[in-house]
C-alpha cells in the first residue's frame, strides 16, 4: 500500500475509533469537481494523433465549423455579429486543428469539406447540426455525407419474424420527447443518490426494454443488428435524458432508444458540458431531446416504430440563448476525442460572447482561433479569413 493510502487508512480508523457509527462519506465531492464522462469518453472515442495515408504515416488534421445562424440568441441579436467577429485563423491552441483557406458547401449551404493553408482537403466526418467536424482520419472511405440511414422497414423484412424483435417491448409513435429545466441543485442531488449507490444502477437497461423484464433478452445490438446490417457494430439502449441527471427515473422505454455506440458517444461530448452550464445559470437551463424512430412500413391506423432511432434533437436553452444539435443514431464512424474539445471551446465562446461587458482572457483568445464560423442564411455575403503564408510557418499547421 501507498504511503498516501496508509495515510487516508489510519485517518479513517482515528475516526471510527472516536465514533463507531462513522462512516465515510462517498459522496464528499460536489459534482460540479466530477467530470462526468471524460476517461470513459477517451475510452469510447478515437484518441489517434496520427494518420496512414498511402503506407506513410502522418498528423492527424481536424477542422471545425460553426453554423451561427441556427443559434437564437434571445434578448441581444448583436452577439451572433460578435461571434462571427471572433471567428479567425491565426493560430490555434489544438495541435491537430489546421486553419481554413478554402470550404465547399453543398446545394444546402452545408459544408462539406474544406482546404487548409497548405492544401490538404478534409471530408466532413461528422456533424452535430450546429457543429461540422472535419479530418484526414479515414481518406478512401464513403464520406459522411454519402452513408445511408434506414428510416422505414418492409413489412415482410425478417426482422419482424426473428425472435429478437419479439423479446423487445413496441413502441407506436413516431418519436419520443423528453424534457427537463436543469439546476446545480438537482445535479448535485443526482451525485449524491448515485453515491449513495455506489454508482451502481438499479435496473439494466436491457431488462426495461425486454417484454418479460429478462435482461438477456433485452439486447440493444442483437435487436438493431436484425433491422439494419452494419458490420461489426455495437448497439446500445441510447438515454435521452442522461442517466446522471435524473437516475433511477430515467430507466424507462419512453427515455431510451436504440443507437450505436458511436451516436452514444456523440451524444456525451455535448451532456459533458451540461455540469458547467449548471454552474455558469445556477437558476437552470432547460433541456429539450426528441429523437425519431424507424418507421414499419404498413397502413395501419396505430402505426407501429421500431425503438431504433433515426434523428436526435438535442436543444439546450439558457436564459441568453438557445442552441439546438442534432445526432444521427445510426451513425457509423467513430467520432474522434478532438470533437470533445471543439465543443468545450464552442460553449466558451458562446459564454463569452453573451457577456460583452467583461473583458476577455487570454484563454477566451485562445478558444476563438480554433473555430471557424459561418451564417448559413447568409452565405454568399461571407469569405472566409485570409491567411498569409510564410515561411517561417510551424510544421505543425501544414
Amino acid at each position: 500500500m501507498s504511503p498516501r493510502n496508509e495515510k487516508k487508512r489510519r485517518k479513517s480508523r482515528k475516526k471510527k475509533d472516536a465514533d463507531p457509527e462513522w462512516k465515510p462519506d462517498k459522496a464528499k465531492r460536489k459534482y460540479s469537481k466530477n467530470k462526468q464522462h471524460t476517461g470513459l469518453l477517451h475510452a469510447r472515442a478515437d484518441t489517434k494523433k496520427t494518420v496512414e495515408i498511402d503506407g506513410k504515416r502522418t498528423a492527424l488534421k481536424t477542422a471545425v465549423m460553426v453554423d451561427v445562424s441556427r443559434i437564437h440568441f434571445k434578448e441581444d441579436e448583436t452577439n451572433r455579429h460578435r461571434i462571427l467577429q471572433s471567428s479567425t485563423n491565426n493560430g490555434t491552441p489544438a495541435t491537430s486543428n489546421r486553419p481554413i483557406k478554402k470550404v465547399t458547401f453543398s446545394i444546402k449551404n452545408s459544408p462539406l469539406a474544406v482546404e487548409t493553408l497548405f492544401g490538404t482537403k478534409l471530408p466532413r466526418t461528422g456533424s452535430y447540426g450546429t457543429m461540422h467536424f472535419f479530418d484526414n482520419r479515414e481518406q478512401n472511405t464513403t464520406p459522411i455525407t454519402q452513408q445511408s440511414m434506414v428510416t422505414v422497414l418492409d413489412d415482410n423484412h425478417p426482422f419482424f419474424k426473428s425472435k429478437q424483435y419479439n423479446n423487445i417491448k413496441q413502441f407506436h409513435r413516431h418519436c419520443k420527447e423528453q424534457f427537463m429545466q436543469i439546476t446545480s441543485s438537482i445535479l448535485e442531488k443526482s451525485y449524491r443518490e448515485r453515491a449513495e449507490n455506489n454508482f451502481k444502477r438499479t435496473v439494466p437497461q436491457n431488462k426495461v426494454m425486454s417484454k418479460r423484464g429478462r435482461a438477456k433478452e433485452g439486447s440493444a445490438t442483437l435487436y438493431a443488428q436484425e433491422a439494419i446490417a452494419i458490420k461489426n457494430m455495437q448497439w446500445e439502449h441510447l438515454h435521452l435524458l442522461a442517466y446522471f441527471l435524473v437516475n433511477a427515473e430515467g430507466q424507462t422505454v419512453d427515455n431510451m432508444i436504440v443507437g450505436t455506440h458511436y451516436a452514444n458517444t456523440d451524444m456525451m461530448f455535448v451532456e459533458d458540458e451540461l455540469t458547467k452550464l449548471a454552474n455558469h445559470y445556477p437558476d437552470g437551463f432547460t433541456l429539450k431531446v426528441s429523437a425519431k424512430l424507424v418507421k414499419k412500413n404498413s397502413d395501419e391506423k396505430d402505426q407501429e416504430h421500431l425503438q431504433i432511432g433515426t434523428i436526435i434533437e438535442y436543444t439546450i436553452a439558457t436564459k441568453d440563448f438557445e442552441v439546438p444539435f442534432e445526432f444521427n443514431a445510426q451513425n457509423a464512424r467513430q467520432p474522434h476525442i478532438s470533437n470533445k474539445k471543439y465543443i468545450e471551446e464552442f460553449f466558451k465562446t458562446l459564454l463569452a460572447a453573451c457577456e460583452a461587458n467583461s473583458p476577455a482572457s487570454k484563454s477566451d483568445n485562445e478558444v476563438k482561433r480554433s473555430l471557424n464560423f459561418f451564417d448559413r442564411s447568409n452565405l454568399e455575403e461571407q469569405a472566409p479569413t485570409p491567411v498569409k503564408k510564410s515561411k517561417k510557418m510551424p510544421p505543425s499547421l501544414k
